[in-house]
């Protein structure tokens, strides 16, 4: 049986982690392999495009990981979202990449979302004259195709961003998709998921995932997390990047039944230097910022689902380093649930988290004698998903 490998990078503020996926049949495996420093990406954006290139390419250079070919870019915080797509177009004769492209323009139009370029269509429903087909839709013959499914959006500028990595690493088959999603399809898979939402707080991003009745609704990012907390401390303390994040974590794990009994805690690292600050005083700053991202999470939940929440599980490195969880379980008064993905034995994600992207492969771009053949490629590797 043949098996298909590829390398997952969890795209972080702190760090880039990795896991290797082992494809079968319709699924992925994901081993987790180690993390990278995450440089020239901050707060869910790409600030120093060439710092993040070297980060990807410590990445590639590494031994275990150099021959891999096929990528999986897991995206957060870049401003992106899903909207629900049900769209049809007219087309020539033999469908085409290019009929695909024409068909999410009609939609992003349609809906009035501008500023966005699609980034991937999760679950995708394929029909060509009203006929649902189950395999590549390249190369068939048809008057009309329609796609359905969650079609995710990202912002023009990252989409160019994303652009360029593909072209500076052309050896690399490189797919996209958002973070969100891994974890909606790990967790569905270990208890049935009813009117939940999953929230991801990481260093510099917060990734959403809205289900009702165990399917996804919406996905998006926000780009805060953690970090803002770090930004805060440094500023009104006067302190570096490292003296701000250290105290961060320091504070965690101090519990806050000392705050009004006029603790004075040392916030440098330098020891002929100290500097005291009252835990009251780092108690008012770290809080103020928290409730500000719990309620910046609540009203974009709230406005995304309509309905009643059943349950949220809580994930991230962010979770850590605060109280999140008793926060966001006063502002919803909803039970609450952690988890830690890497802690989950047998991590392993449906085929169709690659979406339309998976199978409207380039190698059917080359559409000559293209019916009576096989597909070749990773199209030949996994043809009982595409005729399944």
């Amino acid at each position: 049986m043949d098996i298909k490998k590829f390398l997952f990078i969890d795209i972080g503020t702190e760090f880039l982690k990795t896991f290797i996926g082992e494809a079968n049949e319709n699924s992925i495996n994901l081993i987790n392999y180690k993390n990278f420093p995450s440089e020239g990406f901050r707060n869910g954006k790409i600030s120093d495009f060439l710092n993040f290139k070297k980060s990807l390419q410590n990445i590639f250079n590494d031994d275990e990981l150099s021959s891999f070919t096929e990528v999986v870019l897991c995206l957060g915080g870049f401003d992106i979202h899903s909207v629900n797509m049900d769209e049809s177009i007219i087309v020539k004769d033999v469908i085409d990449n290019k009929d695909f492209e024409s068909l999410f323009k009609n939609y992003l139009s349609k809906i009035t979302l501008t500023g966005y370029e699609p980034l991937m269509l999760y679950a995708p429903r394929v029909f060509i004259n009203d006929i649902e087909i189950f395999h590549n839709p390249l190369g068939e013959v048809g008057g009309k195709l329609r796609a359905k499914g969650n079609l995710f959006v990202i912002k023009n500028e990252m989409y160019e961003n994303i652009n360029e990595i593909k072209n500076m690493f052309l050896d690399k088959n490189i797919y996209t998709i958002p973070n969100c999603l891994i974890s909606y399809e790990i967790f569905k898979k270990y208890e049935y998921i009813e009117n939940t939402a999953i929230i991801d707080i990481g260093a510099g991003t917060t990734n959403i995932c809205l289900i009702k009745d165990n399917r996804l609704i919406a996905g998006y990012s926000l780009g805060v997390g953690s970090e803002y907390i770090t930004n805060d401390i440094m500023q009104t303390l006067e302190l570096d990047f490292v003296e701000a994040e250290n105290l961060k974590k320091y504070f965690s794990k101090i519990d806050n039944k000392i705050k009004g009994q006029g603790i004075v805690v040392d916030c440098s690292n330098d020891e002929n230097n100290p500097k005291n600050v009252q835990y009251d005083f780092i108690y008012e700053i770290i809080d103020c910022r928290v409730n500000d991202i719990i309620e910046l999470i609540k009203t974009t939940i709230e406005q995304q689902f309509k309905g009643f929440l059943n349950n949220i599980f809580l994930l991230g490195d962010g979770v850590l380093l605060y109280n999140f969880e008793e926060k966001l379980k006063v502002a919803f008064n909803l039970p609450m649930k952690c988890g830690n993905i890497k802690e989950l034995p047998n991590i392993s994600v449906n085929l169709d988290i690659l979406g339309l992207k998976f199978r409207v492969r380039k190698e059917a771009d080359n559409l000559e004698g293209k019916l009576n053949k096989e597909p070749k490629g990773l199209g030949a590797k996994f043809k009982s998903f595409f005729k399944m």
